[in-house]
C-alpha cells in the first residue's frame, strides 16, 4: 500500500518542518535517482542544496529525496556501464527504513510546485517514519481538501504565486485558497 502526502511548501516550510522532526528524529537525505558521481550524503534537511526550489517547475520531473533515520546507512547498487566504469543507483527499494520526499517549491518567481511525502515499502520503520513526518506536517500547516499548506505557501499563493503541479499545467487546476 502507498502513503502519500501532498503539499505546497516554501524552503521555510520545509526547513521548519524538517528541523522538528530532525529534532526528535536525526535523519540522513540523498538523491534519489543513478549517478556516475559518488552519492551525496547530508545529514541535515538545512544541508540539502536546492530545497525547496523547484528546478523545472513540474512535480514529476524535479528532484527527489531519500530519508533515512541515522545511524542508518544508504544501499546502493552499481551499475557495470559499456564504456568502463559504473553507475551508482539509490532507490527505495534497497533501502528499507526510508521515506521519498518530492519537495516541490518555489519556481521562478510565479509559482510553488505541489510536493509529496511518501513509502511503498511495508516495512515497520518505512511506516514509523513516514507517519512521525506526516504528524508534524499536518501540526505545523493547514489542510485546504486533502492538500496541506505551509504558513509561507500560503503567503505566496496570497500575493499572487500559482499553487500547481506544473508551470505549463492549466491554471484552472491549481489549488485556490479560499
Amino acid at each position: 500500500m502507498t502513503r502519500r502526502t501532498f503539499f505546497f511548501l516554501t524552503r521555510h516550510d520545509l526547513l521548519t518542518w524538517l528541523e522538528e522532526v530532525e529534532s526528535k528524529t536525526p535523519m540522513s537525505y540523498t538523491v534519489i535517482g543513478s549517478f556516475t558521481d559518488p552519492i551525496r550524503v547530508c545529514s541535515s534537511a538545512i544541508d540539502v542544496e536546492g530545497l525547496g526550489l523547484s528546478q523545472l517547475g513540474d512535480c514529476v520531473r524535479d528532484r527527489q529525496y531519500l530519508i533515512l533515520p541515522k545511524p542508518g546507512q544508504f544501499t546502493t547498487r552499481t551499475l557495470p556501464l559499456p564504456a568502463g566504469g559504473e553507475k551508482v543507483l539509490i532507490y527505495p527499494d534497497t533501502n528499507p527504513g526510508s521515506v521519498v520526499l518530492n519537495p516541490g517549491g518555489l519556481f521562478s518567481e510565479s509559482a510553488v510546485i505541489i510536493g509529496e511525502l511518501a513509502t511503498t515499502l511495508k516495512d515497520k520503520a518505512s511506516i514509523s517514519l513516514y507517519k512521525s513526518l506526516r504528524e508534524t506536517l499536518r501540526n505545523q500547516c493547514f489542510t485546504v481538501g486533502n492538500i496541506i499548506v505551509g504558513q509561507d505557501a500560503a503567503a505566496k499563493a496570497n500575493a499572487g504565486y500559482r499553487l500547481c503541479e506544473r508551470v505549463t499545467g492549466p491554471v484552472e487546476n491549481d489549488l485556490v485558497m479560499t
